[in-house]
């Protein structure tokens, strides 16, 4: 089974945790970064992390409010979740990856390029499109 271990970075003032793979793999091994839904934290994620991490380098951060991570004193927006996300991916250096996330995470894909970039709210210029899972509301988003 492969090993995932914790780590805490700080991050607009939040403390968010996030598990990462830990088993080797080699070093151009695409990044996966598995996103939660509202109501549930990174654990929801384990079952793909661990199918995952022996082929990539895998990340499920719990957003700010969820599962270890520090919660606000209220609790952020979907925007507001993707823009925490953007700045944690800058703060762990992450600038490319492929995102999965499920329920709310999985809605709101369009998060996703503006992940590529901390601080951006603007759609990623790398032309790179997102898809969702087939499903009656799947589709294509691209960066313009």
């Amino acid at each position: 089974m492969s090993r995932l271990g914790s780590f805490w970075t700080e991050v607009c003032g939040w403390r968010v945790h996030a598990r990462v793979s830990r088993d080797p793999v080699p070093p151009e091994a695409p990044i996966v970064v598995l996103v939660h839904g509202l109501g549930v934290s990174s654990r929801y994620m384990l079952p793909a992390a661990r199918a995952l991490a022996p082929h990539y380098r895998v990340y499920a951060p719990d957003l700010p409010g969820f599962g270890r991570s520090s919660k606000p004193r209220q609790a952020l927006t979907v925007p507001e979740l993707a823009d925490a996300l953007a700045a944690w991916m800058g703060r762990v250096g992450i600038g490319r990856a492929a995102l999965i996330g499920n329920s709310m995470a999985a809605r709101s894909s369009p998060i996703s390029p503006c992940a590529t970039r901390r601080g951006s709210r603007a759609p990623s210029s790398s032309g790179r499109r997102w898809t969702r899972a087939p499903g009656p509301r799947a589709s294509r988003s691209g960066a313009s």
